[in-house]
């Protein structure tokens, strides 16, 4: 067995684990963050979990989020190993001991929020949940393995391609023009082969044989993001609201507490 190191009343093993939430203080706010500890084959550890906002303005519109501002944008879920005798915190709620199976599945719902938006997302909004100042946020999600694919490795694809199938409902005839885009022939193609030949959009060249192959390859995956593409209404969190949540899942807990942009009262943190 080993003693917390965030209460020294409470002892953890590889069975018994324990949960906290701190309060952390900065210079014009406050922010929630939970801290897990417990016991594997190698010792004590312990994990900081929180959610933020994205760090700038541009990765918000890059993930496709829409604006950054009161309606919310995609969230940032953070996890990693820390030293929690390294921590500077202004406050903090009583630990929790619970199962390691209750701890771990939470953890690992942490992972899938933090690494897997696509199928779990999670968006931010400073003002939490049920605020007037913020709302559901429309988020798009599939269970398409190659949409879920591009998603996760390229976001400005993705939702470029959903664009465009947007785009295309509207104006379906832009599309059939332009569809099999061909390059325009260089100086040199111009004097190798007549005009007509090289304006040929079926023309066996490799330019346009490459370029009616990519044509053709987005205009499937256009229709793929039509047929396997939702749209989900994902009410915005704040570290504090997610936090309340997370712990939500591991303990009964009384409804989320009306919390004041920036603060963290010590009666917030005696709620749980």
């Amino acid at each position: 067995m080993v003693t917390s190191v965030l209460d020294s009343s409470k002892q953890l093993d590889k069975n018994l684990w324990g949960v906290t939430l701190i309060k952390v203080e900065r210079k014009s706010s406050q922010h929630a963050q939970l801290i897990f500890e417990g016991m594997n084959d190698s010792g004590y550890f312990a994990l900081l979990a929180h959610l933020t906002g994205p760090t700038t303005y541009q990765s918000a519109v890059v993930d496709g989020q829409g604006s950054y501002g009161f309606y919310g944008v995609r969230a940032v879920i953070k996890m990693q190993q820390i030293d929690p005798k390294k921590l500077h915190y202004g406050a903090k709620g009583k630990t929790l001991l619970l199962t390691k199976e209750k701890i771990e599945k939470v953890i690992k719902s942490i992972e899938l929020e933090r690494d897997q938006f696509h199928m779990y997302p999670v968006t931010f909004n400073i003002f939490g949940h049920y605020s007037i100042f913020s709302k559901a946020v429309p988020v798009l999600v599939t269970d398409n393995p190659e949409l879920q694919q591009i998603q996760r490795t390229n976001p400005a694809e993705f939702y470029s391609l959903y664009n465009q199938y947007l785009a295309q409902k509207c104006t379906p005839l832009q599309f059939r023009v332009s569809k099999h885009y061909v390059p325009q022939p260089t100086f040199g193609q111009f004097l190798a082969r007549s005009v007509l030949e090289a304006w040929n959009p079926f023309s066996i060249g490799t330019e346009h044989a490459e370029a009616l192959r990519k044509a053709k390859e987005n205009e499937r995956l256009v229709s793929l993001c039509a047929r396997e593409v939702r749209t989900v209404q994902i009410q915005p969190d704040s570290c504090v609201t997610w936090a309340w949540r997370k712990l939500s899942e591991l303990t009964p807990l009384p409804k989320m507490p009306k919390v004041v942009i920036g603060t963290i009262t010590t009666s917030f943190l005696d709620q749980y």
